[in-house]
């Protein structure tokens, strides 16, 4: 069961409990209230042939009043009731805005990223195509043959080189990949294709790996060519998941290693129109979820993130 499921769970149990808890008090109330009418309407009915009618009407007025505050009281356990569901119902919506807001951050960067591969991958197309047909119209067949065989080389290098069973990690994984390619960055992936990672929630995953893939996007990029490298790992052991990237690019200074995963804080220059210091954020908000721990090694030479997530049954 993941952590959405087991906190809808848990939602649900507060509010029955609540609700029953508060309905069983107000029908005890109710009871109590009931009952002090009945004694006092019996002792009416035996003092009604001693007594002259004003004194009856005088013994109403005071059953009356002594009910009025039992009846008070119900009313408001009501009006609590339904004040304690409006309030657990507004902090539930609120924190599932918060869940969709982050979600919301993670996919527009991967859509930004995927239109930024597809607008490379046709520029090239465009590109391969134009020597092709110049190719054909000198007569050189056998170069535009060449030509097409080292493209598809190309293009099978496209293809994720490993197996992955998570059908959301796998898409994630293909389009870094295909990125990597483009962007020439040596990048490296290890994953157990039996690791399924089923307790954890698929857009939890995604938003973990793909802030911290991208970070270390950012990162190495701003090297030369030859040095731009990307390590990914994730493993499942039988009590935790272990994500770990790591990346050549600037060490983070010493002093930052405290400041990074706070909202809006980032070491990388502003642009127009582009978030920064979101990614980190949201990383420690879903690893804070499940109770699990980052560790980060920056050096001169390369930046590694390690988080680890407890399997819980």
């Amino acid at each position: 069961m993941d952590i959405k499921k087991i906190k809808q769970k848990r939602f649900s149990t507060i509010i029955s409990l609540t609700v029953i808890i508060l309905l069983l008090l107000t029908f005890i109330n109710l009871y109590a209230a009931y009952s002090n009418i009945q004694q006092t309407v019996d002792l009416i009915g035996s003092l009604v042939l001693d007594s002259n009618i004003e004194t009856v009407e005088d013994m109403k007025k005071e059953a009356l009043q002594n009910s009025i505050p039992y009846l008070i009281f119900c009313g408001l356990f009501v009006l609590i009731t339904f004040a304690i569901f409006i309030t657990f119902q507004y902090c539930y919506q609120k924190e599932e805005r918060s869940q969709v807001g982050d979600a919301e951050v993670t996919y527009q960067v991967e859509f930004q990223s995927m239109l930024h591969t597809m607008r490379s991958i046709r520029h090239d197309f465009i590109n391969h195509i134009q020597v092709i047909q110049g190719l054909l119209k000198i007569g050189r067949e056998d170069r535009a043959f060449e030509y097409v065989n080292s493209l598809t080389a190309e293009v099978e290098m496209l293809e994720l080189p490993v197996k992955v069973n998570h059908p959301a990690l796998f898409i994630l994984l293909q389009s870094k990949w295909v990125r990597a390619q483009n962007d020439k960055v040596d990048m490296h992936i290890h994953i157990d294709p039996h690791n399924s990672f089923k307790k954890m929630n698929s857009i939890d995953l995604i938003k973990v790996l793909s802030n911290l893939i991208d970070n270390a996007f950012d990162a190495t990029l701003l090297g030369t060519e030859s040095e731009r490298f990307i390590n990914i790992e994730a493993k499942e052991t039988s009590s935790t998941y272990i994500f770990k990237v790591e990346n050549i690019g600037p060490e983070i200074p010493k002093n930052h290693l405290s400041k990074i995963f706070q909202a809006g804080f980032s070491t990388k220059p502003e642009k127009r129109g582009v978030a920064r210091g979101d990614g980190l954020g949201i990383i420690k908000k879903v690893v804070d979820q499940y109770g699990g721990s980052i560790d980060v090694q920056s050096n001169k030479h390369s930046t590694t993130f390690e988080i680890n997530i407890p399997i819980k049954s």
